[in-house]
């Protein structure tokens, strides 16, 4: 190497030369210590992360930034206050006294205690449920809506403007409110659990359901406890007052039933038992609905004002929905009894002709299965297992609530439309493939009927 007079410098070159080689020494150590600090940190998180616990905590924690600002300003805010007004105080719990005392105290407690108790709920949900899908976040703000706009009708219609008197209703309709909210993503969780193709853990039931039984207790103590102190209160008030944590408890108890038959009925199979434990649970709920509202109405009385049209309505939606069962439960009756009278079964030669499997169970079709009207083949089991949700074929959604032999009805066509799921078998020889409807055409009697067109 040369200087800027052309004269070389030989230790100047060395060190140069040197000084290069040990700076790659340091940096590629470098990267090594990183690479393995990197790779402990990783699986210290993997194990960490293995507890369910952990989870829960972790993605608690990852609130909503609006929930975590409105912690740190509540906090904030009762640091300020306790400072400035409790600095004197002996314990903590004179501290809070003296913060209580004026109307920002008050505040501040009140919004610390509010932001404390989301961040539970938060972190309990996340231990009992995980991560909750979309549908089930739908169903949840649907019944937020409702039973809030339901209980501002009755504070509307029945509470009289008493600033006590409010404030115990508004107390106890929240802690119903939440319990309610709870139980709903409970209900919810056990119907997907239910009817996944592979059977959900252990652990998973006894956290639902253990969740169901503590809110079942829950109410049951809020009911008992609040007659005991109400006592001196009319009839009519308390069961106004106490008739949402009692329909809570008897839903709740309703769906622990199911879901120990669901489990009974996935290892034994169908029975009628499962049907009518739903059908009578499910009218008797609302019935009453419909009585409460009407109830409400009576203690309110005709003013033939807006309360009035608003209790019209729920009173109509009561009884709308009574209908529907009542009605969806005698379609059932007469389907199920085409099913067993009117709906002929397949003959071994039609069986070995369609060699194809049940479009509901996915199960060969060897030994026996009935013919529906618009010429589709299914197990009778299965099919009467369909019965119970719908009233119409499986595949191409024709009516089975008619006589075979009378004139075709549409009604099931233009509820439900035509078409089948992505690679639904239709019953007949061959299979629809994703994207096609399925159509079959009816068959002369004694013939096996035509596969089923694609288009």
């Amino acid at each position: 190497m040369a200087d800027a007079h052309g004269v070389h410098h030989p230790v100047a070159a060395l060190h140069r030369t040197f000084g290069r080689r040990a700076m790659g020494m340091v940096r590629s150590a470098n990267e090594r210590s990183l690479r393995v600090l990197h790779y402990l940190h990783h699986h210290s998180v993997l194990v960490l992360r293995s507890s369910s616990v952990f989870r829960a905590i972790e993605e608690g924690v990852r609130a909503r930034p609006v929930s975590l600002v409105h912690a740190l300003v509540s906090l904030a805010a009762c640091s300020g206050c306790a400072l400035s007004q409790g600095v004197a105080a002996p314990s903590l719990a004179a501290t809070l006294v003296c913060v209580c005392r004026t109307r920002a105290g008050q505040v501040a407690v009140l919004s610390i205690l509010l932001a404390i108790g989301l961040q539970v709920l938060r972190v309990m949900q996340y231990a009992v449920f995980g991560r909750l899908r979309v549908i089930e976040w739908q169903r949840f703000w649907e019944r937020l809506v409702n039973f809030l706009m339901g209980q501002l009708i009755v504070l509307g219609a029945v509470v009289e403007p008493d600033l006590a008197e409010m404030v115990l209703w508004g107390s106890f309709t929240a802690l119903v409110c939440l319990l309610g909210m709870y139980a709903g993503l409970a209900r919810d969780r056990i119907e997907y659990m239910a009817h996944t193709p592979t059977p959900p853990s252990r652990a998973a039931w006894v956290r639902v359901v253990g969740l169901e039984v503590c809110l079942i207790l829950i109410v049951l103590g809020a009911v008992v406890g609040g007659v005991a102190l109400m006592h001196e209160a009319s009839a009519s008030m308390l069961t106004l007052f106490f008739f949402p944590a009692a329909l809570l408890g008897a839903e709740t108890s309703h769906a622990l039933v199911l879901a120990f038959l669901q489990q009974r009925e996935r290892h034994e199979g169908s029975s009628d038992l499962m049907y009518y434990a739903s059908l009578l649970p499910e009218l008797s709920l609302q019935l009453c609905r419909l009585l409460h509202q009407l109830h409400l109405w009576y203690a309110h009385g005709v003013s033939f004002s807006v309360i009035d049209v608003l209790l019209f309505a729920n009173a109509k939606l009561a009884f709308e929905g009574l209908h529907r069962r009542v009605v969806t439960h005698r379609n059932f009756l007469r389907a199920d009894a085409n099913l067993q009278k009117l709906f002929r079964s397949a003959s071994p030669e039609e069986l070995a002709n369609l060699d194809d499997c049940c479009a509901i169970c996915r199960e060969p079709m060897a030994d026996a299965a009935t013919v529906l009207p618009c010429g589709h083949y299914f197990h009778c089991t299965c099919l009467r297992s369909w019965l119970e949700q719908s009233h119409s074929c499986p595949v191409c959604r024709a009516s089975l609530t008619d006589d075979p032999n009378g004139p075709p009805s549409t009604t099931g066509r233009a509820q439900h439309g035509l078409g089948a799921g992505a690679g639904v078998r239709t019953g007949v020889a061959g299979a629809v493939p994703a994207g096609a409807t399925a159509t079959a055409e009816r068959a002369p009697p004694g013939m096996a009927p035509r596969p089923a067109r694609r288009r």
